[in-house]
Formats: C-alpha cells, sequence, structure tokens
C-alpha cells in the first residue's frame, strides 16, 4: 500500500511538473511573440485554434457514423474547382516566394 501511495505521489509530482512547465512556456512564448500580428484572427490566443481543432475530431469520429447508411456524395466538380484553386493559389505562393528571394 505504502508502495502504491508512492508511486501516486511520484506520478502526481511529475504530472505537476509537466503542466507547469506548458504554462511557463506559454507564458514565455507570448513575450516573444510578434506584436505587429498580435490582433489578427486566431492570433492573439489559443483558444480559437483549440476550438477549430476540437471541432475537426468531432467531424473525424461523426462523419463517418453519420454517412454509415448513406450513399456517397458525388463530389468530382467540387474536387476539380479545388484542385484547380490549388494550383493556382500554389504558382502565386511560388511567385511570391521567388519575389522575396530574388530581392
Amino acid at each position: 500500500s505504502r508502495t502504491l501511495i508512492t508511486t501516486s505521489s511520484t506520478a502526481m509530482e511529475v504530472v505537476t511538473h509537466l503542466v507547469n512547465d506548458t504554462v511557463e512556456f506559454y507564458k514565455w512564448s507570448l513575450t516573444i511573440a510578434d506584436k505587429r500580428v498580435e490582433n489578427w484572427p486566431m492570433m492573439s490566443s489559443p483558444s480559437p485554434t483549440l476550438a477549430i481543432s476540437c471541432l475537426y475530431l468531432i467531424f473525424l469520429w461523426a462523419g463517418p457514423r453519420y454517412m454509415q447508411d448513406r450513399q456517397p456524395f458525388t463530389l468530382r466538380k467540387t474536387l476539380i474547382v479545388y484542385n484547380f484553386s490549388m494550383v493556382v493559389l500554389n504558382f502565386y505562393i511560388a511567385k511570391e516566394v521567388g519575389a522575396t528571394v530574388d530581392g
């Protein structure tokens, strides 16, 4: 029984230390943040990113259950538009990166 209490106490100390280190790292990261972007969407707090990530995980869990007894969607046109958009976006990004590298 004493070994179990000691092990439990040690585990709790490790978890407490990990949480404290994480909080300290977060506070430190705020001190080095770029002030020019602090008012940009999703940059002032980790909450929006965490919320979007949680919604994504819920979607991953609920999506297959919702579609289990349904016919698959026909997304051919949507995928063509999406892929074309990605090609255009990647050309734009490559152009901007090339312009930045050239001077």
